[in-house]
């Protein structure tokens, strides 16, 4: 036998490790020989430590932003002990005074945080927010990025982007209060869809073809949210966006109230066999927000369809 075949007989005292495919004694019960096994100890101790390391990175990271919410809150108290016609506004409630609804201010003043992209600042807003709701303290945001110019985006447009990622970053919609052309740019203001002192009394439409939707009302609260949104000019290529966020009383986010477009679609394939009361069974178990006055408007609403379309 030659000698190179000899080398490569493997004893009947040896196994073959399936990761290295070295012989090791079959004495050692294990599917791995042992510098194999030492290598995955190794591996599995670095993934440990490096997951550690990420989630006290994480948790360091909320710390210094409510520590930064802390010292926000602490200037703006300051501000308004200093100043007695601020602390007066504050204290008559009105939105004519508000701070918010001030077309002279300048949403970045000295207390207005820094980030180098939108993602980052999206990323604090969403951990302050989830605090605020942690601790049911209010919630109040000063911040800004810069962001290259995109040619086909006007400047109103992006106001509505960054409103939206405000939307996903707080649970909290907000409504246009109006819109306003500055030298360089854009400004629009909102308050919160949910603040009950900016609700307004329903007015049925006087058009005589006009459809009279009986969704239900969304849920107020006090909560005084405000929103600022400026988009200006920084140099040729880049824009400035600031964020100027108040939100005094933490309430559940918002959701649609109308009928949605997958309720209406049950409604419309079951409405010749099935009763009012069963199609509101099987809308509210897929949705459960859907109240049965909405089943029943949308079953009238199909019911006369067919009823013109039979005549």
């Amino acid at each position: 036998m030659p000698a190179d075949d000899a080398e490569n007989i493997i004893p009947n005292a040896t196994r073959e490790c399936k990761k290295c495919h070295r012989a090791f004694p079959s004495s050692e019960k294990f599917a791995k020989c042992g510098h194999c096994r030492d290598i995955g100890r190794a591996s599995a101790a670095r993934k440990r430590a490096e997951a550690k390391g990420r989630n006290e990175a994480a948790e360091a990271a909320v710390r210094q932003s409510e520590a930064a919410e802390d010292r926000h809150v602490k200037r703006v108290k300051r501000r308004r002990v200093d100043d007695p016609e601020s602390r007066a506004d504050s204290d008559s409630g009105g939105d004519a005074d508000h701070p918010f609804y001030n077309a002279d201010s300048d949403i970045e003043d000295s207390s207005s945080e820094v980030f180098a992209t939108h993602q980052l600042l999206f990323a604090t807003l969403r951990a302050r927010a989830r605090s605020a709701t942690a601790s049911k303290k209010p919630l109040e945001f000063i911040g800004s990025f810069r962001m290259v110019v995109h040619p086909h985006e006007s400047e109103r447009e992006r106001v509505q982007l960054t409103a939206q990622d405000v939307w996903k970053a707080t649970g909290y919609r907000f409504t246009v209060r109006d819109n306003s052309k500055l030298k360089s740019g854009h400004k629009t203001r909102y308050f919160c869809s949910q603040d009950e002192g900016t609700k307004k009394a329903s007015k049925p439409s006087q058009k005589p073809d006009a459809k009279h939707r009986e969704n239900p009302g969304m849920t107020r609260f006090p909560c005084n949210g405000r929103l600022t949104i400026s988009f200006r000019l920084h140099d040729e290529s880049t824009r400035v966006v600031a964020i100027r966020l108040k939100h005094s009383v933490q309430h559940a986010p918002y959701y649609d109230v109308s009928l949605p477009s997958a309720a209406a679609d049950i409604i419309r394939a079951n409405i010749d066999w099935s009763t009012p009361s069963e199609l509101i069974t099987r809308v509210q178990a897929q949705f459960p927000s859907v109240t049965a006055n909405q089943v029943g408007e949308a079953c009238r609403s199909f019911t006369e369809v067919l009823w013109k379309r039979e005549s």
